[in-house]
């Protein structure tokens, strides 16, 4: 007896549900010939069938609560496709958004240059080391201390002398020192201005009982600092080391939140989004 196939499998011709359906229905004596090579085709083709299915785009759902001890991720490891996610797609019951700071929300740019990578280059120059825009531009997001250290592992690597931790500690306090030097002076005679739509994106997550937090890669004092000139009123400024999701997690203890489903964190780099998906939260 032949049954007959439902309609939603009839009219979706690619569905694997209905490609076995009428491999089912061919007659007893020819089933031994096809069963075994279709039965393995169909497996992968079902597998491939759901991942499809699975795809969200940029916006990622939040883990389980505690998964962020378990899963750091890599920037590495991430592809981001921006303009995919919708602010629709955020859950109603956020309470916390944990945003970046420069290139985010802080129009970090001077002379068409971000800030950062202008003191950094600084900082290497005065160490008498000529260090390129992409090699620190790779490093945006991160812990700007990590980023030095990650960018005098690599002038050792480079070199023909074997790199020895002692040597790699002493040019990071020494780049690092005449980071902060730079740094602080830029801040001091830049004009600093917010991307547009901060303030107005802000109050719209307040009037929906959002609470607003700034995680910079900066040091917290000069992270606070930029905050005040700018006249932000939020609920906490806290140090990222990114990827580690530190802040996010002081950020949701501060708050009282245990859920990471009722947070997002809101960056410009792949550090950011691998900060917000380390905590198991939205970003």
């Amino acid at each position: 007896m032949q049954m007959s196939l439902p309609a939603q499998w009839r009219t979706s011709p690619v569905s694997p549900a209905a490609w076995w359906w009428r491999g089912a229905t061919i007659r007893p004596w020819r089933r031994s010939a096809w069963i075994l090579p279709r039965l393995t085709l169909f497996v992968i083709w079902a597998v491939l069938w759901r991942l499809c299915g699975q795809q969200r785009g940029f916006v990622e759902e939040p883990q389980t609560a505690g998964a962020a001890t378990t899963n750091l991720v890599s920037p590495s490891q991430l592809q981001p496709q921006p303009g995919h996610g919708s602010a629709a797609s955020l859950p109603s019951g956020l309470r916390l958004a944990v945003f970046d700071l420069a290139g985010t929300t802080l129009d970090d740019s001077v002379e068409g240059q971000p800030l950062v990578i202008i003191a950094t280059q600084g900082a290497f120059a005065r160490a008498g080391v000529n260090m390129s825009f992409e090699a620190i531009n790779a490093r945006r997001g991160l812990d700007k201390r990590e980023a030095i250290r990650s960018l005098c592992e690599e002038i050792f690597r480079a070199s023909e002398n074997v790199s020895v931790a002692a040597d790699v500690d002493e040019l990071t306090d020494r780049v690092n020192g005449y980071f902060l030097e730079a740094l602080n002076q830029l801040i001091l005679s830049s004009e600093l201005h917010e991307m547009p739509g901060t303030s107005s994106t802000f109050q719209a997550l307040r009037d929906r009982g959002v609470a607003i937090v700034i995680g910079s890669g900066f040091a917290q004092e000069t992270a606070q600092a930029m905050v005040k000139r700018l006249g932000w009123q939020v609920d906490g400024v806290v140090h990222a080391r990114r990827p580690f999701p530190d802040a996010v997690l002081e950020a949701m203890r501060w708050r009282g939140i245990t859920d990471p489903g009722q947070v997002v964190k809101v960056g410009d780099t792949v550090a950011d989004v691998a900060e917000g998906k380390s905590a198991g939260v939205w970003t």
